[in-house]
């Protein structure tokens, strides 16, 4: 994932889903650096557009990754 993000820091999903990572690992200033980045390239995201996009259809499983993206920054 950090390998993809260092050829194309522009992708987007795969920031947001190593600052997941990064959250539930205890590596909490690499998430809060990587939802800073992606809200640099994604200023209007938010935790509503997070519940209304997301590929995840399981509540709970959608739960852990808005809790976990919240703690590193994502309002």
């Amino acid at each position: 994932m950090k390998t993809a993000l260092d050829r194309d820091p522009t992708i987007t999903p795969a920031r947001l889903f190593l600052a997941f990572v990064y959250e539930q690992t205890g590596r909490k200033e690499e998430a809060r650096a990587e939802v800073t980045e992606f809200l640099k390239l994604n200023p209007d995201y938010s935790q509503k557009v997070l519940w209304e996009t997301a590929p995840v259809k399981d509540p709970a499983t959608l739960e852990m990754i808005a809790e976990a993206l919240r703690k590193a920054g994502l309002e």
